[in-house]
């Protein structure tokens, strides 16, 4: 009986099945902390996205190393262990590959497409039993991505928002946004009248420095906006 519930289950050389259960723990806490470190940021692929992509990649990695291992024992039957390796990368990669879109002149979501591709690779690294080097590189991840999110230096945030905004036309207003934003020039400006007032409509762009939030902040007390909208 025991020789016919061995012989179902395909196990890596050691015939250990805790040491394949480590490696899906491994990629479990690698992905948990990633997606811990993305959502800190707001970005789409949080928690659940990186835990479950990490833990797909391990397991794959797992499955194209032992799982067609006892074909080996066959004659005339050749056996590649990284036939199915091969194919996660272009295969989950083309997740990440979702999240990249082209916007008013812009590409948004290359980082967090590129930072998926790192996820799978990580979970990789474990089901192929290279717990160092998965765990090695998920820390340097983190630290990495906390000293490239700092404003200082050669870090400082040089990209720009498009924002799009609303407001309520009197004199000297226009120049008087144009200086608390730093705009230098308005896109797509629409003058209308609105309830008896003038009303502007306007795009521009706004050099970050900090945050994204930064510009709601600069126009929270400015009663005559009426909408501000960032892309």
């Amino acid at each position: 009986m025991n020789e016919i519930f061995e012989s179902l289950i395909v196990l890596d050389g050691t015939t250990d099945v805790w040491k394949i259960l480590i490696r899906l723990g491994f990629a479990i806490i690698a992905g948990l902390l990633l997606g811990m470190e993305s959502r800190s940021r707001a970005k789409d692929a949080g928690i659940k996205t990186h835990t479950i992509l990490c833990l797909t990649a391990c397991l794959l990695m797992i499955i194209s190393k032992y799982g067609f291992y006892e074909l080996s024992k066959f004659e005339g039957i050749q056996y590649d262990a990284s036939r199915v390796a091969s194919t996660i990368i272009s295969g989950l990669c083309f997740l990440g590959s979702g999240m990249i879109f082209f916007k008013q002149d812009s590409i948004k979501g290359l980082t967090s497409a590129v930072g998926m591709c790192l996820t799978i690779a990580i979970g990789m690294s474990f089901g192929a039993g290279l717990l160092i080097t998965g765990g090695v590189v998920t820390i340097v991840a983190l630290i990495l991505q906390f000293i490239l999110h700092q404003d200082f230096g050669i870090l400082k945030s040089n990209k720009q928002l498009l924002v799009k905004v609303k407001f309520v036309v009197t004199d000297g207003y226009i120049e008087h946004l144009k200086e608390i934003l730093g705009i230098k020039k308005f896109l797509n400006f629409k003058v209308y009248k609105e309830n008896g007032e003038q009303i502007v409509e306007a795009d521009f762009y706004y050099k970050v420095e900090k945050s994204n939030d930064e510009v709601i902040n600069l126009v929270k007390d400015e009663t005559q906006i009426l909408m501000i909208k960032i892309y």
